[in-house]
């Protein structure tokens, strides 16, 4: 077909370079990051967990900006995800229970 090449892709086979691309990558990163930080295990993501976590966090902080109940906000990351509430409490909401974190501290407790 005209305009099409070996970098053209809609479905099947030619995705998986592509997947296979952000997973190099991710693996390239993890790996500097094992060099620079060796006493700390890093918890390596697949492209498809790191997107959803990026994506639940994203929603959490945007949700917090904005006011909204903590329910409410999980209910919003559950049903966009395709998750419980409770998997995303126990997988992303964590985040913000953190000791670090005063702002979130302060909404949880």
């Amino acid at each position: 077909m005209d305009g099409y090449n070996g970098k053209c892709f809609l479905f099947g086979g030619p995705y998986n370079t592509y997947k296979n691309r952000i997973e190099d990558k991710l693996r390239y990163y993890y790996d500097k990051l094992e060099e620079k930080y060796p006493n700390i295990e890093i918890n390596r993501l697949t492209h498809h967990e790191f997107g959803r976590h990026s994506h639940a966090s994203y929603l959490l902080e945007e949700g917090l900006k904005k006011g909204l109940p903590l329910e409410e906000i999980y209910s919003i990351i559950a049903q966009r995800l395709g998750d419980t509430i409770e998997v995303i409490k126990r997988t992303y909401a964590h985040l913000y229970e953190t000791e670090s974190n005063d702002k979130a501290k302060n909404i949880l407790n």
